[in-house]
Parts: structure tokens; C-alpha cells; sequence
């Protein structure tokens, strides 16, 4: 009997385990994406033009 159950609950476990898993990461995102946060609204500004990747100084070949 004992072992009839043992073999049951590793094939329920087998099955959802693997399932599981995801769903309560994920209900956890989704519970932690729903309680309500601070996050400022930004304001609209002018469109700014990114920095240049590489510094002047690096750029610049080497004098001498």
C-alpha cells in the first residue's frame, strides 16, 4: 500500500512540478506588478542626441 502511494505521489509530482514552478514565479510578478508603486510621471521634454559612444580624448589619435 505504502509503496503503491509512493509511486502515485512521484508521478503527480513528475507532472506538476515542472508546472508549478513557472506559475508561482509568475504569479509573483503579477501580484508585485499589480500592488500599487511610487513611479513619477516624467514630463514630456525635447528630444536630447545621445552622447557621443566615444570620448573626445580616446577618440583623437595620439600627437607624438
Amino acid at each position: 500500500m505504502f509503496e503503491s502511494m509512493l509511486v502515485i505521489a512521484s508521478y503527480v509530482t513528475a507532472v506538476f512540478a515542472p508546472v508549478l514552478i513557472p506559475v508561482t514565479v509568475h504569479a509573483v510578478h503579477f501580484f508585485r506588478d499589480l500592488r500599487p508603486t511610487y513611479r513619477p510621471i516624467r514630463a514630456v521634454s525635447a528630444v536630447r542626441l545621445p552622447r557621443l559612444a566615444v570620448p573626445r580624448r580616446v577618440a583623437a589619435p595620439a600627437m607624438g
